[in-house]
């Protein structure tokens, strides 16, 4: 799996780069640092299903953990979508390692910039 993370994210949680490499948009996600009400927040976006997802209230420790908390977010999110157990797990097995990348092209960057504009919009508005 890959995470294209943008680059106010890499700058600044402690994470590891990798050389992008070609997967199938299904196992590529794209992330940016929000900050919502004062906390940091990592919005998730697939690449081919705009499938978003928001780790909220993260903290300084939690950038060493950032893989293992997206992994988990998105494994939530795909059982509060009522996906079966044995699909979830199919997904995970057939994803290769999970590695952050730089973030890809400028329709993945676009797409992702919009969820965190309507994010940024709906904390305002809540």
């Amino acid at each position: 799996m890959q995470i294209g993370c943008t680059k106010k994210l890499l700058d600044t949680l402690d994470i590891t780069v990798c050389n992008q490499i070609k997967e199938h948009d299904l196992f590529c996600w794209s992330a940016n640092l929000l900050t919502i009400k004062g906390r940091k927040a990592v919005v998730v976006v697939n690449d081919s299903y705009q499938f978003v997802f928001v780790l909220y209230g993260l903290k300084a420790k939690d950038s060493s953990q950032l893989k293992t908390l997206i992994e988990n977010g998105i494994r939530r999110c795909l059982e509060h979508e009522n996906f079966k157990e044995e699909v979830i797990d199919q997904y995970f097995d057939q994803a290769k390692e999970t590695v952050f990348t730089t973030t890809g092209e400028q329709v993945t960057v676009a797409r992702l910039y919009r969820v965190c504009g309507y994010i940024e919009f709906m904390d305002e508005v809540v």
